[in-house]
Formats: structure tokens, sequence, C-alpha cells
């Protein structure tokens, strides 16, 4: 009677310790979800920029056949995923990116990043913004006028055409969805060697936590830069940004 007493224990406090097991994978699973989702609806989608694009169309359909061959030979490793970022000055499309303009805004920012074909590394690739380039369609001109001309998709081509890179993605972002994905990942902490006025921005010199207003006032500001780092920022020190 003993026996089967302690075996309904132990069977208890086996089931009692899987339970909390389970419990302490499944938390951190659904919140690492629920962020996901919360971020993902923050983020706007405009139509496709690569829609049309008959050169694209047609070098695909001929490589399509090389990509077969390759992929029996190289069947553990993806082809790399190339993404154009771009950061825009726009106060026309905050938030709406169908309300976009021609010469409405430029691109101050522009990279390219590049996910590994074994998904384990990026590397980014930034292009200055005054860049003389050709732009298709156009005469030559600044880079990030390309964008102004012609939204995404003349920049896309113009990038393209500049770098030899083939792109599958872009993503845009303005200083409105800046502040709000900011806010959204719980802002970005600073550390201050020197006291920050911009905007509507006034912190002494330390370590802060900035919200999304707070961290655009940090970028914009164009005074008291040395040596092109931003005013203030000990870059030796983690969570300094630049």
């Amino acid at each position: 009677m003993a026996d089967k007493s302690n075996r309904s224990r132990s069977r208890l406090a086996l089931i009692i310790a899987l339970s909390l097991v389970a419990l302490l994978i499944a938390v951190p699973v659904v919140a690492f979800f629920v962020m996901q989702n919360r971020i993902d609806d923050r983020i706007e989608r405009f139509e496709d920029p690569f829609a049309g694009r008959e050169d694209r169309d047609s070098a695909e359909g001929d490589e399509s056949d090389d990509d077969e061959d390759d992929a029996d030979a190289d069947s553990d490793v993806d082809d790399p995923v190339n993404i154009l970022v771009l950061g825009s000055d726009s106060r026309i499309s905050a938030g709406d990116p169908s309300q976009w303009e021609a010469g409405g805004q430029r691109t101050d920012a522009i990279m390219i990043a590049q996910v590994s074909g074994d998904r384990e590394s990026m590397t980014f690739m930034s292009i200055p913004r005054d860049s003389w380039v050709p732009i298709p369609g156009h005469p030559d001109a600044k880079i990030n006028a390309a964008f102004s001309w012609g939204g995404p998709s003349l920049m896309i081509e113009t990038v393209e055409d500049l770098t030899g890179i083939t792109l599958d993605h872009i993503m845009v972002t303005d200083f409105e969805s800046f502040q709000a994905i900011t806010d959204e990942l719980g802002g970005v902490e600073l550390t201050l060697t020197e006291p920050l006025r911009s905007g509507g921005t006034d912190l002494p010199a330390g370590t802060h936590r900035l919200n999304g207003s707070q961290a655009l006032d940090y970028t914009r500001q164009r005074h008291g830069l040395s040596a092109g780092t931003s005013p203030g920022c000990n870059v030796s020190r983690t969570g300094c940004a630049r």
C-alpha cells in the first residue's frame, strides 16, 4: 500500500515538473510571437515596386534552368537575400506610403542589407545620399533624387544599375515610423558625455532611455558634431547610437 502511495506521489511530482518545464518553454515563445505580431501590425505595405519589371522577369526566366542545376549541388544553402533599406525625410507620406507624391521626399539613408545564404549572418552596405549617379529616364543627379522622382520602383532600378546587385525586397521608414518602432521596442538606451539639446529634447549628460520622439531629435540634430560622431556620444559604451 505504501509502495503504491509512493508511486502515485512520484508520478504526480513528475507531472508537475514536466508541466513547469513546458510552461518555462511556452512563455518566452508566446511572448516572442506576441511581440512579432505587434511589430508586424505596425508595418504598412505598399504596392509591389518590382511589378512590371520586364528586364527582371526575363532575366529570372533565363536563369531558371541553371538555378535548378545549382539547387541539386548546393541543396543545403539558399541564395542570399538582398534588401534595399531606405530612410525617407517624408512629411507627406508619413505613416501612409500610398500618399507618396513626386518631388515630396528624398531618401537620406540608403543601405543594402544582404542576408547570407545560410541565414547565419547579415552584411550592410551604405550608399552616400549625395552620390552623383545615372538615374534611368532622368538626367544624372544625386542618388536620393531617384526616390523623389519615381518612388520605390525608380530607386530600385537606380541602385541595381549602380551596384549590379539584384534586389529582392525593399523597406522604407520615415520620421513617423521611426518613432513608432522605437516606442514599440521600448526605447533605445543612449550614453551622453555632454548634454543633448535638440528639437523638444533637453537631456543632461549620462545614460538615458530615449523614447521615439527623443530618439528622432537625437538623430536629426546637426550641431556639435565632431568627426561624424553624434554629440556627447561615448562610442565605447554599450547602447550608444552612432
